[in-house]
C-alpha cells in the first residue's frame, strides 16, 4: 500500500484493514485523510489478493465526521488546508461510490462514535 499520514493499512489473510489514524481528533476526516482513503480503496479494488476491506478507527472513536476545524479555516482563508471548498464533495462522492461499487465486501468495524458521512 502507499505511504500515508492519516490512515494505516495492513493486509493479512486476504483482508485489508484500513485504519483512520487521527485519534487525537477522534479521526476527524480532513482533506488529507480523504485523499489517502480514496487512494487506499482504489488500490484495494484492483488488488486480487484483497478479498475483504475493513475500515476502522484508531483510538476511542470510529470517526467524528468531517474535520470542522479544517472547514472553518478553509472558509476563513487561513492556513493551508490543502484544498478548495469545491474539491471536497467530489472526493467524498468518489469514496462513497467506490465503497458501493467495490468488487469485494467493505466492512465498517465500528469501535466507538461514528458521526457524519
Amino acid at each position: 500500500m502507499t505511504a500515508a499520514t492519516t490512515i494505516l493499512t495492513e493486509k493479512a489473510n486476504h483482508v485489508l484493514t484500513v485504519t483512520l489514524n487521527r485519534p487525537e481528533r477522534l479521526n476527524a476526516i480532513g482533506i488529507t485523510m480523504r485523499r489517502e482513503l480514496l487512494a487506499a480503496l482504489e488500490e484495494a479494488a484492483g488488488d486480487q489478493d484483497v478479498r475483504v476491506v475493513a475500515i476502522t478507527g484508531a483510538g476511542r472513536a470510529f470517526s467524528s465526521g468531517g474535520d470542522v476545524k479544517e472547514m472553518q479555516e478553509r472558509r476563513k482563508g487561513n492556513g493551508d488546508t490543502g484544498a478548495t471548498p469545491a474539491e471536497i464533495p467530489p472526493i467524498r462522492d468518489r469514496i462513497l461510490a467506490l465503497i458501493r461499487s467495490m468488487p469485494k465486501p467493505v466492512l465498517a468495524v465500528i469501535n466507538g462514535p461514528a458521526v457524519g458521512a
